[in-house]
């Protein structure tokens, strides 16, 4: 019988016990009056000694029969529901948590089972005190059992039912089971020797009662069935009390004549670890144990969680990690608008980031179900991190470092540089980016084109200066759009990935300044250690996402280098021919720059499209106007198809960065200024002031110079000395 959980009474108490045989009211009614007077009969009888032992023998199959009996009730309470009515969160993690609906059922069952077994701890103790009471009225010797084997027993009763719902038949028993086969074989062999005896048959029953009437009641019944089990394996066939099948309608697994509420999984012990440590407290608490000591059953948990849970867990997150960044699959994206919006993104992220960010998700949500192995389950997230960033840096490099030692890619290796990254870094383009690359508001419309015209012109004048007069190889830049492709892929998901690291870093609780107790699903407190360590390795991501873009952001300049250095020194521009179309150079990077955008608008976002193809216009200005240096000879037909290829590159720039590129109009204006001469240039320069720079209009000079053969050098000596003597006099400093 059981009575609910409070103040005890029996014969202790001083209390006469006094039978009602009047029949008018259930003698069950006060259970622990009806067990104090069964007790004080059977100790006028003479039977105490026998009961205590059949109670103490008994209690573990009781146990083991309250269990199953409380679950064939969750089961037929709670039919299947509809696969459309039981959606799976938003923010279930996809690998960790078992089924919704199969969790409740299961954290159901322990919490009706825990109150079940709080009143037969309670109905246990109400026993002890009658039967304490009895013994020493009566003067009876009897071996009581105690409250702490009453626990005991509650344990090993959780032990086993959790070893169903675990499935530690599938974690452990393999690899336990394996010693057996290298003890049998290192027996002794002169047992195989020795005479054999005959087995002697077992004797078995000539009749059988089962269907008799011999049984008075049906849990008399069960019981001699529990007895002849020998209690190894506790079963409860439901068709013995009603005469029907046992049923797992309700969503329930069965193994052997066993119901269960929801399949045997490693991972259920997620959905109970909370609820049993507030019971393992409790049991502690009734067995008084001291502290930093625990009862048996929180042993066989921290056991199992360590030696076969947090082991599978490790292999789980490794394949996955594996399987998310093998060779082939590493460079695939998630184009998907419903799932980019849920993450709050508008552009296409690399499947491995996002594969690795989910395992991340799962790890924290473990830091709630299980906060005991919280430092462990971080100590996994950086490890996942670590491994995902060689990853990311491998990737890196098979497009930035061809495997010639021989070769480099220009572009990577100016982003490298100290000197150069930093200087990149402290420009105004790079710093507005930083400061509104997380904004989603449209690009700014008024901003004055001179400021951007003039924060640009240092950073076109450093490239011009830091690469030279040479040309470069076709090896030393990536010309495959599609590699540029990857490399913004990689810079986007990485930036975002990284991010997110920032922010979960930031929102975990540090040990140090942690208090009060943790609430069940709450994240726990980590070391500081373990935070810094998330933190750099955010970081880490950042950086390189930073480098992708630094490195995109150098590798278009370098085709403009490329592609425009040879028209000066291949070209000819003093033909008799007037070619209305550009150089074939000229047309190439037109469409390489068209192809290029075409790459990125689709993968990046907008504000750094704008800061790769911000600040083109001065750059190709300046390398054509400081090409005149190697023009041999230009004439008018020259002229004009210089003022062609400006004119092509200026359209096709400002269909890219819808802006009018006034350098370009100004490096037009520069060649058209060759129509005249070299007086009239001086004139002009006298009377309405200064246009370009002393070395400019000295390079001008120069050329049309070399371009009339008729000319002498002192005639140019003359004009390079005016020039200087009108800079002298407005005051420039060249």
């Amino acid at each position: 019988m059981m009575t609910s959980p409070g103040k005890v009474r029996g014969l202790g108490d001083g209390e006469v016990l006094q039978e009602d045989v009047s029949g008018s009211g259930n003698p069950e009614d006060d259970s622990q009056h009806f067990m104090a007077i069964v007790v004080e009969c059977l100790a006028l009888l003479g039977k105490l000694p026998d009961a205590v032992e059949t109670i103490n023998r008994r209690m573990q199959k009781e146990l083991a029969l309250i269990i199953q009996r409380t679950t064939q009730q969750i089961v037929e309470h709670h039919p299947p529901a509809p696969p459309e009515d039981e959606p799976p969160p938003a923010s279930a993690p996809t690998m960790l948590r078992a089924d919704a609906r199969e969790a409740r059922l299961l954290q159901e069952l322990l919490q009706v089972v825990f109150e079940q077994l709080r009143l037969v701890v309670a109905a246990h103790r109400s026993v002890l005190a009658s039967l304490r009471c009895s013994a020493d009225k009566h003067g009876l010797e009897v071996q009581l059992y105690t409250m702490p084997d009453v626990w005991s027993k509650v344990q090993a009763a959780l032990q086993v039912m959790l070893s169903e719902y675990l499935d530690l038949s599938q974690l452990g028993t393999g690899q336990q089971q394996a010693p057996a086969a290298f003890t049998e074989a290192a027996s002794d062999l002169s047992s195989f020797f020795t005479k054999k005896r005959t087995p002697r048959s077992k004797p078995y029953g000539l009749f059988k009662f089962e269907a008799s009437y011999h049984a008075m009641t049906m849990n008399s019944y069960l019981m001699e069935q529990l007895e002849q089990t020998g209690g190894d394996t506790v079963t409860f066939d439901i068709s013995v009390t009603d005469g029907n099948a046992p049923s797992t309608a309700g969503g329930g697994s069965k193994v052997g004549k066993r119901v269960l509420v929801c399949s045997p999984s490693p991972h259920n012990i997620t959905a109970i670890f909370n609820p049993l440590q507030l019971f393992i407290k409790e049991i502690e608490e009734a067995l008084g144990c001291s502290p930093g000591t625990h009862c048996t059953l929180y042993v066989f948990i921290t056991d199992y969680i360590k030696d076969a849970f947090l082991a599978q867990l490790l292999r789980e997150t490794e394949g996955r990690l594996e399987q998310a960044t093998k060779a082939l699959d590493v460079w695939k994206t998630v184009k998907d608008p419903a799932t980019l919006r849920s993450l709050k993104v508008s552009r296409p992220l690399l499947q491995s980031s996002l594969s690795v960010w989910q395992t991340i998700e799962e790890l924290r949500w473990l830091l709630g179900a299980l906060p005991l192995y919280a430092d462990h389950f971080v100590t996994m997230m950086c490890n996942t991190l670590m491994n995902y960033r060689e990853t990311c840096q491998a990737a890196y490099r098979g497009i930035t470092q061809p495997d010639s030692e021989d070769k480099r890619i220009i572009s990577a290796t100016w982003a490298k540089d100290e000197d150069i990254s930093r200087f990149l870094r402290d420009l105004p383009n790079w710093r507005a980016l930083q400061a509104g690359v997380t904004s989603d508001s449209c690009l700014e419309g008024d901003e004055n084109p001179e400021e951007v015209g003039e924060r640009n012109r240092k950073e076109a004048e450093i490239l011009t200066g830091n690469l030279g007069d040479q040309l470069i190889p076709q090896h030393e830049i990536l010309a495959d759009s599609s590699q540029l492709r990857t490399l913004a892929h990689l810079q986007e998901s990485l930036e975002w990935f990284g991010g997110c690291i920032v922010k979960f870093a930031a929102s975990l609780p540090v040990k140090s300044s942690s208090s009060g107790i943790l609430v069940s699903g709450e994240v726990p407190p980590v070391s500081d250690a373990s935070v810094q360590t998330l933190t750099s390795l955010a970081k880490d991501f950042e950086e390189l996402a930073h480098t992708c873009l630094l490195v995109l952001h150098l590798e278009v300049r370098l085709h403009c280098f490329f592609y425009l250095l040879p028209v000066a020194r291949g070209g000819v521009f003093a033909s008799g021919l007037d070619s209305q179309e550009p150089d074939t150079e000229v047309l190439k990077l037109i469409k390489d720059l068209a192809t290029i955008d075409d790459a990125l608008t689709s993968t990046l976002h907008p504000r750094k499209c704008k800061y790769i193809f911000e600040g083109l216009g001065p750059l190709i200005a300046n390398i054509l106007m400081s090409s005149v240096v190697h023009i041999r000879r230009i004439n008018e037909n020259g002229i004009k198809k210089m003022c062609r290829n400006i004119f092509s590159i200026q359209q096709q720039l400002t269909n890219i960065t819808m802006t009018r590129e006034l350098a370009l109009d100004q490096a037009r204006q520069y060649y058209e200024m060759l129509y005249h001469p070299q007086d009239e240039i001086l004139n002009v320069l006298m009377n309405r002031g200064k246009q370009f720079s002393e070395l400019e209009y000295l390079n001008a000079l120069q050329l049309l110079h070399r371009s009339s053969p008729g000319s002498s050098q002192e005639t140019l000596q003359a004009s390079l000395q005016k020039l200087s003597e009108i800079f002298g006099d407005i005051g420039v400093t060249v």
